[in-house]
């Protein structure tokens, strides 16, 4: 498979010509789209709704954390979770892509 470009690089160019500019940097629509990503993938890996619940109750009431270390967890925990749900990220995240 014949990659350009950084994945990053990638998914940037597909949103901007799926949905625009404004769209690709706004940052309230892009929270609400990986939020709902991120709860259809627990979802489908089993979590029920209540500890879904219980998890926003518990974030909102600590600190607020820094963007940038935030990130870093977010990417290490996704690996760590497709790790112990024997999935490959980089084949995912390609092939959804490639699909959309």
């Amino acid at each position: 498979m014949m990659l350009i470009g950084s994945l990053q690089t990638r998914v940037a160019e597909w949103v901007e010509t799926a949905f625009g500019a404004r769209v690709a940097a706004d940052k309230v629509e892009g929270n609400h789209r990986f939020l709902e990503e991120a709860l259809e993938l627990v979802q489908s890996l089993g979590c029920p709704q209540s500890d879904a619940h219980e998890l926003v109750r518990y974030v909102y009431g600590r600190p607020q954390g820094e963007v940038n270390q935030e990130v870093g967890d977010v990417m290490l925990t996704l690996m760590a979770l497709c790790n112990a749900s024997d999935i490959d990220v980089t084949r995912a995240s390609e092939k959804e892509l490639k699909r959309v």
